[in-house]
């Protein structure tokens, strides 16, 4: 469904900079935004009094079905699903800024195209969240690098039930230095260390 979602001039900066590091675009990191705070706390009669729409920008966003119903039943006091969504980015951009702070850049990161050798159960988790939420996979994979990691089990690694797929992805630069770095120093593959990262935000996103 086409979503009309009102963004102030403060919340645009700081979600755009934020795409930027992910090097996806505005529209993506918003959807991905609606869709990892879903358990967010409902908002409140006041939250809704403190948008100024005069002062905001619309961007026509698409929304999946799957994620409107998470919050088609929260409580809007007779405002629009849509204005419900923009007061909730509104809220949320501003109160996660600390969990964000190293994950923004003032210019978008260049992007590299690269296959990686993942668990063939990884892939169709991540066709199946593609599919409900409307995330590309360059949005997924991007943010499942910033995904951080316990110590790694390296024979759950070489699983014989784990049947391997080639899979190609768009990683942002900064997305890849980050998992070459954190891949060497755990001694693993970068695809290895990816797969690990994709389940672990799968099961954030899902």
């Amino acid at each position: 469904m086409r979503m009309k979602i009102l963004l102030d001039n403060e919340t645009e900066q700081e979600l755009l900079y934020r795409s930027n590091y992910l090097g996806v675009s505005l529209s993506s990191i918003v959807l991905l935004h609606l869709v990892l705070y879903q358990r967010y706390p409902d908002l409140s009669r006041e939250d809704f009094k403190r948008i100024s729409t005069d002062k905001c920008r619309s961007l026509q966003i698409d929304v999946k079905d799957e994620v409107i119903k998470k919050f088609d039943s929260r409580p809007r006091y007779d405002n629009s699903i849509s204005m419900l969504l923009s007061v909730f980015i509104l809220k949320i951009t501003k109160e996660t800024k600390d969990a964000w702070k190293d994950i923004k850049h003032e210019e978008k990161f260049k992007m590299a195209f690269s296959t990686y050798s993942i668990a063939k159960e990884v892939i169709d988790e991540m066709k199946d969240v593609k599919q409900k939420t409307g995330l590309t996979f360059t949005t997924i994979i991007n943010y499942a690098a910033l995904m951080d990691v316990d110590a790694i089990n390296q024979l759950s690694l070489f699983s014989d039930s784990n049947e391997k797929k080639q899979q190609g992805f768009q990683l942002s630069e900064k997305a890849i230095e980050k998992i070459q770095g954190q891949a060497l120093s755990q001694d693993i593959s970068v695809g290895n260390l990816l797969e690990i990262k994709l389940e672990k935000a799968l099961k954030r996103l899902a």
